[in-house]
């Protein structure tokens, strides 16, 4: 409630609230979160060993569709992993050119999360159980996108070691209601 307004000594009382909605959507009860470049598992039960045998796949797809199914345009979390040391990882939306790109280096472990929704833009680099505020490290041409409605292709990369990266993205629905 932001005022409530009542005269006394009035009748008939009559009252006026003012109310604000920080986030006026119904959401999902669960998040969506989606793996880019993730391992798919190949063993299975029974197993019998015959010979050279993968216990999974790292698939090497850069580029995946991301589907909104909400009815308005949402504001996703991103999360850098580095499999293995590398710098400047980026993600940018090939639909519209928007692109996040944050300079640091990460080594093999560490993690950077990119904060996208209302009210809580941040950038934060993970390193074990030590979180540090990444935000003055974003690139110049850095820009917070939303996933729209429908289709949206991300492509992640990094100015060195792109495959020892691993990015997730996450996201709530949101529907308008009332």
């Amino acid at each position: 409630v932001k005022k409530c307004d009542i005269p006394l000594m009035n009748f008939p009382m009559t009252a006026t609230i003012s109310m604000v909605a920080t986030c006026p959507f119904f959401t999902d009860i669960d998040s969506q979160t989606k793996i880019m470049s993730a391992v798919t598992p190949l063993f299975k039960f029974p197993f019998t060993f015959n010979g050279p045998f993968k216990f999974g796949e790292r698939m090497t797809s850069v580029i995946e569709n991301f589907v909104n199914d909400s009815t308005v345009d949402v504001y996703p979390i991103i999360e850098f992993k580095a499999i293995s040391a590398l710098t400047n990882p980026s993600i940018m939306n090939i639909n519209t050119y928007e692109k996040m790109k944050v300079n640091v280096s990460l080594a093999a472990g560490e993690k950077l999360r990119i904060d996208t929704r209302i009210g809580k833009k941040t950038i934060t680099k993970i390193s074990g159980s030590e979180e540090t505020n990444a935000f003055n490290s974003m690139s110049d041409d850095f820009n917070f996108f939303k996933l729209y409605t429908g289709d949206n292709y991300l492509k992640y990369d990094a100015d060195t070691n792109s495959a020892g990266l691993q990015t997730t993205v996450i996201w709530e629905n949101l529907y308008g209601g009332v």
